[in-house]
């Protein structure tokens, strides 16, 4: 079986002999995300996503984490998790790496049913695609091989209940399955139409296009794996109503006297 260290300059596990056989975290869902502005925005769920090394550098996994037990796990609790990585081509697994994650303090009391973010709210994994596409290629893997790639994320442990057996780690993980492309999205942002602007940029409802000309003939947004979201015929006052968007970075394109202008906006 062939591995590889995938991520971002992190330790690798150690094995307990305590390990819990209860389980107290559950990974209800993982999403994916990127930093802009050294702050991270969340994109979307990984599962079923498709990841463009044009538009986004890092995988980042954000874990949504609900505590199932009865206890309540005080502020400043160490934790770690873990994220295995599976490649596979249409005849079979490719790789696997198992990693683990450093030690992050929870911020505040994370008692029973209470949810947090991994990630956007403690520390994350990186794992720089481009990278880890080169390693791939060195280690004799050709990168149209591979039909999807799968993440097991969970929590593997706690400073106040040790670490989690093999069994009860697989119970509370959840499962995502992706796709990367290597470029090939075709969306960039272009400068030729100079009097076109978006506002306001950031938005959390409402898009206002600001242009010269009198109307824009068709508007489209896509996503940052290339997929539009949205189309607009002739929208009315140039206003887009964006609300219904995932928070995250999205482009979009503007179609006026012929020519196509990109311009990128946040919707937080």
């Amino acid at each position: 079986m062939k591995k590889i260290i995938l991520f971002i300059a992190f330790v690798g596990l150690t094995v307990s002999l305590n390990a819990q056989d209860t389980l107290k975290w559950k990974t209800i869902k993982t999403y994916y995300g990127n930093i802009k502005n050294n702050n991270y925005i969340r994109i979307g769920e990984l599962d079923g996503a498709v990841l463009n090394t044009d538009s986004i550098s890092l995988l980042i996994p954000d874990l949504h984490i609900l505590n199932v037990s009865q206890d309540t796990f005080p502020s400043g609790v160490k934790f770690s998790y873990v994220i295995d990585f599976y490649l596979y081509a249409d005849t079979g697994l490719l790789l696997m790496d198992h990693n683990v994650s450093t030690n992050y303090l929870i911020p505040f009391d994370f008692c029973p049913n209470d949810t947090f973010f991994i990630g956007s709210s403690t520390g994350f994994m990186a794992f720089p695609l481009l990278g880890v596409i080169d390693e791939i290629e060195r280690m004799g893997i050709d990168f149209k091989q591979i039909s999807y790639w799968k993440i097991i994320a969970g929590v593997g442990y706690t400073s106040q209940n040790g670490y989690y057996s093999e069994q009860v780690f697989y119970e509370g993980a959840d499962t995502s399955v992706f796709y990367v492309r290597k470029g090939g999205v075709g969306v960039q942002e272009t400068e030729q139409e100079t009097n076109i602007a978006v506002y306001p940029n950031p938005t959390n409802r409402e898009l206002q296009i600001i242009s010269s000309a009198l109307r824009n003939e068709c508007i489209e947004i896509v996503d940052m794996t290339g997929r539009i979201v949205k189309r607009l015929n002739s929208p009315i006052n140039n206003t887009i109503n964006v609300s219904e968007l995932q928070n995250g970075m999205y482009f979009i394109a503007i179609y006026s006297n012929g020519k196509r202008t990109i311009k990128k906006f946040v919707k937080q």
